[in-house]
C-alpha cells in the first residue's frame, strides 16, 4: 500500500471510529448529580484527552497547564498524567464515571516529573490523613527506600528516572504548587511515588491497545516516557510535543530533546497527542518539526550570538519571539470547560455575560483580562529561560567546535564562523 493510500485509509479510520464513539457515549444512563464539567476530545475509540489550564492565585506565582490522557472506557482504564491537584484528579475521576459508569482505572502512568502531571495520583491512592499539611511530612517520606501512598487497588507507573526525580524534587514541587494555587485548591493534595518501573522497549496493554514504552532520557526533563502504538500508529508522547503551550526546557537538554523527536518521527506516526496538542493523519510531521523548529531557534540565536561575541547577559536581553508560538496566549483547547484546582467547574465560555459582570460562579472579564496577562507574562518568562538553558548547553559545543564537529548541524542549520 502506497503512503498516500496509508493516510487516507488511516484518516478515514479515525473519522469513522470517533464518529462511533460519539454514537456510543453515554447521554443519560450515567449516576451523574450535575452535567460533566471537563471538555473531552476523543482521538480514537478507547483514546481520549483532556487538556487543563489552573491559573495562579498569588502574584508571584506561576500558572499551570497539562494534558491527560485515558485509555479505555470500562474495566482496566489507564490515566496517564492525572494532573497537579487531588481536587483535579477528583474532578477527573467524577467525569470518568459520568460519561462511563462501567469504567474503572487501575492504572495511573506519570510521563515525567512535573508537578501538574503527577501530584494528582493522590486521588487514586487514598490515604487517611489526606487534609494533613503535606510539606514537612512529605519531606520526611521521601527518604530513598521509604514507600510513599502505597495503592492497594491502583497502580502508579513511570519510568526509574522520572520514580528517582519524583523523591527528589516531588517536596519542593508540592511546596510550588500550593504557593501558586492556594490552600483551599491544593487541599489533599500529596505525594504519590511510582511503585511499578517501566523499561525502555516493555510493552504495556491499556485501552485494548499494546504499547511499547519509549524512554526519552535528558530531553524536557530528566526522563520522559512516551508510548508507541505501532499498530495504529498512536504516539503518546507526554511533555515532550507541544501545542498552544510554550515548551519548557527545564532538567533535560536541548540535544537529548532534539534527538527524541528525532526518533519519534523515524516511526512515522498518524497520531499524536502531546500537551493540548492532539494531531491526526497528515498533520503530525508537522507539529513534530514545529517543535524541532523551536529549539533550533534556541541553538540558532545562542550560536550567533556567541559569534559576535555577546555575553549571556547581553543575549538574553534582546531574546525575539518565536513566530510559530503566539505571544503568550491562554491555551484554546483549555478554554471550553474549565475546572478550577479545587473542584468547583467554571461555565463555558459562550455564557459569560457580555457587560462582564458576575453571575453564579463566574469569573468577571477584569479577572480574566488579569489571567491572561499573567500568563503571557509567565510565557515570556519561560522563553527567556529556555534561551538561557540552551545558551549554556551551545556554549560548551561552540568553544570546542575547533577540536571537534558541531552535535548540532544534524538538526539544525548554524551561520557559518564570521571570525572571532
Amino acid at each position: 500500500m502506497t503512503q498516500v493510500l496509508r493516510v487516507r485509509w488511516a484518516q478515514l479510520r479515525w473519522i469513522v471510529g470517533c464518529s462511533l464513539t460519539l454514537l456510543a457515549w453515554p447521554t443519560g444512563a450515567a449516576p451523574c448529580t450535575a452535567p460533566p464539567a471537563l471538555a473531552w476530545q476523543t482521538v480514537l475509540p478507547g483514546v481520549a484527552v483532556v487538556h487543563g489550564q489552573w491559573h495562579a492565585v498569588t502574584p508571584d506565582g506561576r500558572s499551570h497547564a497539562a494534558t491527560t490522557v485515558v485509555l479505555g472506557q470500562n474495566a482496566d482504564v489507564t490515566v496517564i498524567d492525572p494532573g497537579p491537584t487531588y481536587g483535579v484528579g477528583q474532578a477527573l475521576q467524577k467525569d470518568l464515571k459520568c460519561r462511563h459508569p462501567a469504567s474503572s482505572v487501575t492504572r495511573l502512568i506519570n510521563t515525567h516529573a512535573h508537578a501538574e502531571q503527577v501530584l494528582a495520583n493522590a486521588a487514586w491512592v487514598p490515604e487517611a490523613s489526606a487534609d494533613v499539611p503535606q510539606v514537612e511530612a512529605a519531606k520526611r517520606r521521601a527518604a530513598p527506600g521509604v514507600p510513599m501512598g502505597a495503592s492497594v487497588g491502583v497502580v502508579v507507573a513511570a519510568t526509574l528516572g522520572t520514580q528517582q526525580a519524583m523523591r527528589q524534587r516531588c517536596p519542593d514541587c508540592l511546596a510550588a504548587l500550593q504557593h501558586d494555587l492556594g490552600e483551599q485548591a491544593s487541599r489533599g493534595t500529596r505525594i504519590v511515588l511510582p511503585t511499578q518501573v517501566l523499561h525502555d522497549g516493555q510493552r504495556v496493554q491499556a485501552g485494548g491497545r499494546s504499547w511499547q514504552v519509549h524512554d526519552m532520557p535528558h530531553a524536557h526533563t530528566e526522563s520522559d516516557l512516551v508510548l508507541w502504538s505501532a499498530q495504529e500508529g498512536i504516539v503518546l508522547a507526554g511533555g515532550l510535543v507541544d501545542g498552544d503551550v510554550l515548551p519548557v526546557l527545564a532538567q533535560g537538554s536541548v540535544r537529548g530533546w532534539l534527538h527524541a523527536l528525532d526518533r519519534m518521527r523515524a516511526w512515522q506516526p498518524q497520531w499524536l497527542v502531546g500537551q493540548h496538542l492532539v494531531r491526526g493523519p497528515g498533520q503530525v510531521q508537522a507539529a513534530l518539526q514545529r517543535q524541532q523548529h523551536y529549539l533550533c531557534s534556541l541553538v540558532r540565536y545562542a550560536w550567533q550570538g556567541l559569534e559576535r561575541g555577546w555575553s549571556e547577559a547581553e543575549a538574553v536581553q534582546q531574546v525575539p519571539w518565536p513566530a510559530a508560538w503566539q505571544a503568550g496566549a491562554v491555551p484554546e483547547q483549555s478554554r471550553p470547560h474549565k475546572v478550577r484546582p479545587d473542584r468547583s467547574p467554571l461555565q463555558k465560555a459562550a455564557e459569560l455575560p457580555v457587560n462582564g459582570q458576575r453571575r453564579g460562579g463566574l469569573l468577571e472579564t477584569e479577572q480574566q483580562d488579569k489571567a491572561q496577562e499573567a500568563w503571557t507574562t509567565q510565557q515570556r518568562q519561560q522563553h527567556v529561560f529556555n534561551q538561557l538553558r540552551a545558551w549554556r548547553e551551545v556554549e560548551l559545543s561552540w568553544l570546542e567546535q575547533a577540536e571537534r564537529p558541531s552535535p548540532w548541524a544534524s538538526w539544525c542549520a548554524l551561520t557559518p564562523d564570521v571570525g572571532r
